[in-house]
């Protein structure tokens, strides 16, 4: 009966009681509206105090991405609820199985708090069960302070925070615990009080390591705390940025500058060299063979990085190597085709005195038993004279073929390369030439190029090997690269380079190099667009373009093994 009079009351007298409390809500809910927008304000404030932070910058992107202004995604940033505490409490017993904190929010008697917030879930749940409602409270909130209540099986999962979560953060804290259900299920079953537990323990930890991750996550709103200057550490990072590769830069010029700097006062060779990442690309070139091995052998000492050597030597004193060499073979031809014309005079005498004494031996063979002894002695002269004979004629044989071992080589070569195309009876030499080996500005072989040389070339080595004495005396093999002329200096250069270097590794690998030994002996060079190749005046660029295998004696062994024959013979 009170209830409907005072609802009668109210029904009759409400624009009254509207007029009397209008004043009493209006100053209520403009003080909490104008509290809520300050905090709110000095939330966005402290965003826009960042600057030029990581926070800024992902969210300009995410804004430009979803179409939702910075506002907006500051104003869901300021209303992000911290969690301060999480529990784990067996339903049955209402027992605490486990708790965390963040350290400036620890609460005093969590078994206490535990219990009550299971008591009051309990009891909220119960009468909604009474009225017909089938879904289980889970917020629960007084002043600032709210709690998120989950059931999951055997346990009330709760999070402690400083204000309601929306629906992204309770998705998230549903997520969390869904794996902590998964992963101690069995713990939350038998749990029986025991704290010892090792998966109490990893459970506590996983609760706090939780923890501490959102509260990482969370921006800050303290007004002391100092700003990020993120603009002097852009500044920063932008100087190192510049400063290191320059003194990278520097360090390399240096090093460049005093090898050069080295091989100049060493060898007196101007010489070019270049630092590429790990390699040491030397340009340039010498007079002889003797300044080109110093002057590597320098390269390779002074530097840890891979050598690339474009050093070669001139075209024109390889040419007038070639012709001096040559020079001095016939030279010494001609000296030793005296020395054998000498010899045969000697050899001449010889016979005279064998018949000599065979003369005297049987005019003595018929003297008395007391001459005996000079007959002996004569047979004795006759054999020496006879040895000495022998040992002449060997010797001039040996002188022969030493003096003539490059006019047999050149005379073997021409009878078995008589036709082929790819054979210079000049030089003596094969000439690899036009478009069907290296492509205008490459440095690759097609595989059926590849094989062409290596079968070519290999019965080049081997036919020169066939003179037992031309391995010995071999001093070198030598594949020089041609360009046409076609780009500049430096690239054909390093081109004609880059096509010597492929056919050397061809030829390395034949088996006629590897059972000879000969890895060695192996040289190449890139002479770039020396010595093109005309025809009535006009380049033939695919004829320029060539690579080029000739053999080289070693002249000066030649000559001191013939020396030492000669010495031999005069002894």
């Amino acid at each position: 009966m009170l209830a409907s009079a005072i609802k009668e009351q109210i029904d009759s007298n409400r624009e009254a009681m509207v007029d009397a409390l209008y004043p009493i809500m209006g100053g209520m809910i403009s003080k909490y509206v104008s509290s809520a927008i300050r905090e709110l304000m000095e939330t966005i404030n402290t965003k826009i105090n960042q600057g030029l932070s990581v926070e800024h910058f992902k969210r300009k992107i995410k804004a430009k991405i979803t179409g939702v202004s910075e506002t907006e995604l500051l104003l869901e940033e300021s209303a992000e609820a911290k969690i301060s505490s999480l529990f784990v409490i067996q339903k049955n017993s209402g027992m605490l199985i486990s708790e965390a904190h963040l350290r400036d929010d620890e609460i005093d008697d969590p078994h206490l708090i535990a219990s009550m917030a299971s008591a009051v879930k309990d009891f909220i749940n119960d009468w909604i069960k009474s009225h017909d409602e089938h879904e289980e409270v889970q917020l629960l909130s007084y002043g600032k302070s709210t709690l998120y209540i989950e059931s999951a099986g055997s346990v009330y999962l709760i999070a402690f925070l400083d204000a309601e979560p929306d629906w992204e953060q309770r998705s998230e804290i549903n997520r969390f615990f869904a794996s902590l259900v998964k992963k101690y299920h069995s713990l939350f079953q038998e749990f029986d009080g025991d704290d010892s537990d090792e998966r109490v323990q990893a459970l506590n930890r996983d609760l706090l390591d939780y923890l501490r991750n959102q509260n990482e996550k969370s921006p800050t709103n303290d007004d002391n705390a100092p700003k990020n200057n993120y603009a002097k550490y852009f500044i920063i990072v932008l100087l190192l940025a510049l400063v290191i590769p320059l003194g990278f830069w520097i360090k390399n010029r240096y090093i460049e500058y005093r090898l050069a700097s080295e091989v100049a006062d060493k060898t007196g060779a101007m010489v070019t060299l270049e630092i590429d990442g790990d390699k040491l690309i030397a340009d340039g070139i010498v007079d002889n063979f003797s300044t080109l091995d110093t002057l590597r052998s320098i390269l390779q000492k002074e530097s840890s990085k891979k050598l690339i050597d474009n050093i070669t030597l001139s075209a024109d004193k390889i040419e007038k190597l070639s012709k001096k060499e040559e020079a001095d073979i016939d030279h010494n031809v001609s000296h030793l085709s005296r020395s054998l014309h000498t010899m045969k005079q000697e050899l001449e005498q010889l016979k005279k005195s064998l018949q000599e004494n065979r003369k005297t031996i049987e005019r003595l063979s018929k003297l008395s038993d007391a001459q005996a002894h000079s007959i002996h002695n004569a047979k004795q002269l006759l054999e020496n004279q006879n040895k000495k004979l022998e040992m002449f004629t060997a010797r001039e044989q040996q002188i022969k073929k030493l003096a003539n071992l490059k006019r047999r080589i050149d005379q073997k070569l021409d009878e078995v390369f008589k036709g082929n195309p790819y054979f210079d009876p000049t030089e003596h030499s094969l000439v690899f030439s036009s478009g069907n080996f290296f492509p205008k500005g490459k440095a690759t072989l097609s595989n059926g190029a590849a094989r062409l040389i290596a079968r070519t070339t290999d019965k080049y080595l081997s036919t020169l090997l066939s003179l037992p004495e031309a391995k010995k005396y071999l001093k070198r093999i030598t594949v020089s690269g041609y360009t046409d002329s076609s780009g500049t200096f430096k690239y054909n250069m390093r081109l004609s380079s880059q096509r010597a270097e492929e056919v050397k590794t061809i030829i390395q690998g034949l088996e006629s190099v590897r059972k000879n030994g000969l890895s060695s002996l192996l040289y190449s060079q890139g002479l770039a667009d020396r010595n093109l190749i005309k025809v009535n005046g006009v380049e033939d660029k695919n004829a320029s373009r060539r690579t080029v295998i000739r053999y080289i004696l070693d002249k000066k062994k030649i000559d001191e093994a013939v020396k030492k024959l000669l010495n031999e013979r005069e002894i």
